[in-house]
């Protein structure tokens, strides 16, 4: 954007908007506002050209800088997260204006906070998902489910083939 425009960025957790401010100053970001609040809570900030939603999610994809996620992670985690980043996603894509660019990522592999999510994006809200040019393409099913076929545009990335921790990405024009 070269410092035009203005970011407005929602972080509720104090620690890390500590580090997102840290972050842009380093990048020489100077038009943005960080804001310490819920992207839930954040109804009448206006229809914004893009928006991205870096989801709360299990982390699964962080396993191998943080080996203590393989013991304290529950089924029941996944089940927590998945709910909220449905309504996280609704509410983002809402924030957007027609035509609008949103993309959705987590640092997880369960399809169930990925594709099974974006899957109802696509047919509940009308969502079109944009091909990204990297990392592996998007799950095609998921047990019984077979995805709406643009889900597969979605991008997973796999430490083992990336060289990167393990992650998700959608990328989606809101009608």
């Amino acid at each position: 954007m070269g410092n035009t425009g203005s970011i407005v960025a929602l972080e509720p957790n104090e620690r890390r908007a500590r580090s997102m401010a840290f972050n842009m100053d380093r990048l020489g970001v100077a038009n943005a506002c960080i804001c310490k609040v819920d992207g839930l809570r954040a109804k009448g900030l206006g229809k914004f050209d893009r928006v991205l939603l870096d989801a709360p999610c299990s982390c699964e994809g962080v396993i191998a800088k943080d080996p203590k996620r393989k013991t304290n992670h529950a089924p029941e985690d996944v089940d927590y997260c998945s709910a909220r980043q449905e309504e996280m996603l609704k509410a983002a894509i809402g924030a957007a204006k027609p035509g609008g660019i949103v993309v959705y990522s987590t640092c997880s592999f369960a399809p169930e906070e990925n594709e099974v999510i974006v899957d109802r994006m696509v047919r509940q809200l009308g969502v079109k998902v944009e091909p990204v040019n990297h990392g592996s393409e998007g799950l095609a099913s998921f047990g019984d489910t077979e995805f709406e076929k643009s889900v597969r545009n979605t991008r997973r990335f796999y430490p083992h083939l990336h060289d990167t921790t393990g992650f998700f990405v959608a990328r989606m024009r809101v009608p």
